[in-house]
C-alpha cells in the first residue's frame, strides 16, 4: 500500500542539526510514561561529523570510558581504512596506486563489495567512482567554487569513471582499477558500516538494547526502557528549521537518509544539488527531496539511500518495491510536498497520520 499526503512548508535556512534533532526524540522518546528512561550515553567525533551511543537494559557496563575507548578505537582504524581525508588511508593509498590491482583489509573489501553489489543492483545509481565528479562541481573535499564546469570537463571525467571500472578478487583480497585515474570514494556507505561496527562490538560485550547513530545514520536494537522502543525521527525536507515528518521505531535494523536540500547551490535560478548521477554526470534534478531506507544493515541502507535518490521518486520508488526496500520518499510538488512508502516500510511507523 503506498500513502501520498501533502505537506506545506516555505523553504529557508537551517537552525538545528539533525543530529540535535535526534537526540531530542531519543530522550523524549514520545512516551506517555512519565518514567525517565535510563540509559548510559557515550559520544565524540569521528568522519568529520559527530557520534552518539546509547546502551539500555540489565547489562551496562559500571563505568562507560572503556567501552568510549573501544568504540573511539573502532571507528580511528574504519578512518584509517576508508577516510578520503586521511593522505594516509588505505582507500587513498589504494587510489593513487598505479598497479592493476591493490591488497586490502577485509573490512575495505567488505564495503567495497557490497557497494558494487547495489551499484549493478541500481542501475549505476549507486557508484563509489563518482567522487571526482562530486569534486569537480564543488561538493567535495576541495574548496567549493559555486560555478558550472566546463562541458568538456565533465565529458572528459566521465568516460574515466564507472564502477564497471572496478575488479574485485575475494580469494586474495584485491581491488584492481582498469583505469589507473579512477579514485574510489565511500562516504555514501562507509559511515552506515561504522554504525554497524560499533554495534557489533556492542554485541559482542554482550549489550543488545542500545542505539547508535553516526552523523543521522542509526541503528537501534531492543528497549531504550522496559517496554519502550527506540523512537526514531525521518525529518522534513525544509530549511526553515529541523522538524519532524514521520517517527519510527527501529529494533535490530539501520536506518540511513539521503536529501539534496542542504547542501547545494543555485546559479542563475537553477538548482544544483550535491547529489550527483553518475550515468549523467551532473546533479540530479528531479522532484525527490529526501528518501529514508530501513535494513538490518545500516551499511546497505546507507547506499540504497543514495542510489534511490540519484533514481527519483518514479524510478527509485520502482527499484525499492523490485528489491523489496522498505523506503520512504518525500518529494517536490508545485503547491508543497509529497510522500510515498513501500509496504514493508509501513510496519515501522509509530504513528498511523502524517504529522502535518
Amino acid at each position: 500500500m503506498t500513502l501520498v499526503v501533502k505537506i506545506h512548508s516555505p523553504l529557508t535556512k537551517p537552525i538545528l542539526s539533525l543530529t540535535l534533532l535526534l537526540s531530542l526524540f531519543f530522550s523524549a522518546g514520545c512516551e506517555n510514561s512519565n518514567r525517565k528512561p535510563e540509559y548510559q550515553v557515550i559520544s565524540g567525533r569521528t568522519m568529520g561529523t559527530s557520534y552518539q551511543v546509547k546502551l539500555a537494559g540489565n547489562n551496562l557496563p559500571h563505568k562507560t570510558q572503556p567501552i568510549k575507548k573501544e568504540i573511539d578505537l573502532r571507528l580511528e582504524r574504519i578512518n584509517q581504512l576508508m577516510s578520503t581525508y586521511f593522505p594516509d588511508s588505505e582507500l587513498n593509498r589504494l587510489n593513487r596506486t598505479d598497479s592493476k590491482w591493490f591488497p586490502v583489509s577485509k573490512e575495505t573489501y567488505f564495503v567495497i563489495g557490497n557497494a558494487q553489489r547495489i551499484s549493478r543492483d541500481s542501475g549505476g545509481a549507486f557508484d563509489i567512482t563518482v567522487g571526482a565528479l562530486v569534486n569537480l562541481w564543488g561538493f567535495g573535499n576541495k574548496i567549493r567554487a559555486d560555478q558550472i564546469p566546463d562541458e568538456k570537463a565533465i565529458s572528459t571525467l566521465k568516460n574515466k569513471l564507472g564502477y564497471d571500472k572496478i575488479m574485485l578478487n575475494p580469494d586474495e583480497l584485491l581491488i584492481g582499477k582498469k583505469h589507473p585515474e579512477i579514485t574510489l570514494d565511500l562516504s555514501a556507505i562507509a559511515k552506515g558500516y561504522a554504525v554497524d561496527s560499533v554495534a557489533a562490538l556492542l554485541e559482542k560485550r554482550g549489550i543488545l538494547d542500545y542505539m547508535v547513530e553516526i552523523g543521522g545514520e542509526i541503528k537501534a536494537r531492543g528497549y531504550k526502557a522496559e517496554n519502550h522502543p527506540w523512537v526514531l525521527a525521518i525529518e522534513k525536507p525544509i530549511l526553515e528549521s529541523r522538524e519532524v515528518q514521520r517517527l519510527v521505531s527501529l529494533n535490530d535494523q539501520g536506518m540511513a537518509t539521503s536529501g539534496d536540500y542542504r547542501n547545494y547551490f543555485e546559479k542563475d535560478g537553477v538548482r544544483y544539488s550535491h547529489s550527483i548521477n553518475p550515468n549523467t554526470a551532473r546533479p540530479i534534478t528531479h522532484k525527490l527531496a529526501s528518501v529514508s531506507v530501513i535494513n538490518p544493515s545500516t551499511m546497505i541502507a546507507d547506499g540504497w539511500a543514495t542510489a534511490l535518490m540519484v533514481l527519483g521518486p518514479e524510478k527509485g520508488y520502482e527499484i525499492a518495491l523490485r528489491e523489496k526496500l522498505a523506503a520512504y520518499f518525500i518529494y517536490r510538488e508545485k503547491d508543497g510536498f509529497v510522500e510515498k512508502y513501500t509496504p514493508d516500510f509501513e510496519k515501522y511507523f509509530i504513528e498511523t497520520k502524517t504529522r502535518l
